[in-house]
């Protein structure tokens, strides 16, 4: 697990309601506005929006329009604010097992 991805999950605790970890496709990039929509969530959850930092540009970049699923880790101050990035990665490990069939 990469150090970015274990630092951010020690961080996300029950004091914090707002905290996510999501896994879904990436769609939608408004590059202006920094930010995503995460679709096709693992857990059946409605499409949500993310905002993030320069520094995971790439990764956002790689995911837009792949068909790959990837696992976000985010935050937010409250329930109508969007999530903000703390960590991105691919999902490489699928639960489901329609798609490991495929």
């Amino acid at each position: 697990m990469r150090p970015l991805v274990k630092h951010a999950r020690e961080r996300i605790s029950q004091t914090r309601p707002h905290d996510v970890i999501l896994v879904g496709k990436i769609r939608e990039m408004d590059r202006d506005g920094t930010s995503f929509e995460l679709r096709e969530i693992a857990t059946g959850e409605p499409n949500q929006r993310f905002c993030y930092e320069d520094a995971f540009l790439e990764d956002v970049l790689e995911g837009l329009g792949s068909e790959s699923r990837y696992r976000v880790i985010g935050t937010r101050e409250g329930p109508d604010d969007p999530y903000w990035v703390l960590a991105i990665r691919r999902d490489d490990e699928s639960n489901n097992p329609a798609e490991q069939e495929s």
